[in-house]
């Protein structure tokens, strides 16, 4: 398998379940660099353990030749994330289930995916405290969509990291 390059990745912001850990595995092979595990405010969801996930990405890194495996954790609230994303100077795209917004590969065109932070909403959408908090963000969060489809947030997450990483054009090191 050819080694890639690394590039500096995106980050990943999300309320992972123990579903979502196939998920995580599939962005780590993509090239994610940091998994933020917001706490989620609307439903009650059994938190996911990150210490067996950690062992679960790790091995994905190494079957994708990967250097080092992304960061995950620890769990946050979504203001907390927020600041993490503005402190590191990422754009943050929100994955919009009401589908405003421009389509994501639109969007992120010509931003370098070392600079971007992808926010999937949990299973039941973003309540109004979310919306409110990603309204006053500063700078202005971007809402994207992937389409006219309704995905699940594993689902969405995994699309968009690809759709990332295929834009940040990952060469092989020859």
């Amino acid at each position: 398998m050819t080694k890639l390059r690394e590039t500096g990745g995106s980050w990943l912001l999300c309320t992972p379940t123990v579903e979502s850990v196939p998920a995580l595995q599939y962005v780590t092979e993509w090239g994610v660099e940091r998994i933020i595990c917001v706490t989620p405010s609307v439903e009650a969801v059994p938190l996911l353990d990150l210490a067996s996930t950690r062992d679960a990405i790790a091995d994905s890194g190494q079957r994708s030749s990967r250097a080092d495996p992304p960061e995950i954790g620890p769990w946050m609230s979504l203001s907390t994330a927020l600041g993490a994303v503005r402190e590191a100077e990422r754009t943050l795209f929100v994955l919009d289930e009401l589908h405003r917004g421009l389509a994501l590969a639109e969007a992120c065109r010509g931003l370098p995916s070392g600079r971007i932070a992808l926010l999937v909403g949990p299973r039941a959408g973003f309540g109004s405290r979310e919306r409110s908090m990603l309204g006053a963000a500063k700078p202005p969060a971007r809402h994207v969509t992937l389409g006219p489809r309704q995905f699940s947030p594993e689902a969405a997450a995994c699309a968009a990291v690809a759709v990332v990483q295929h834009l940040a054009g990952l060469e092989p090191d020859g």
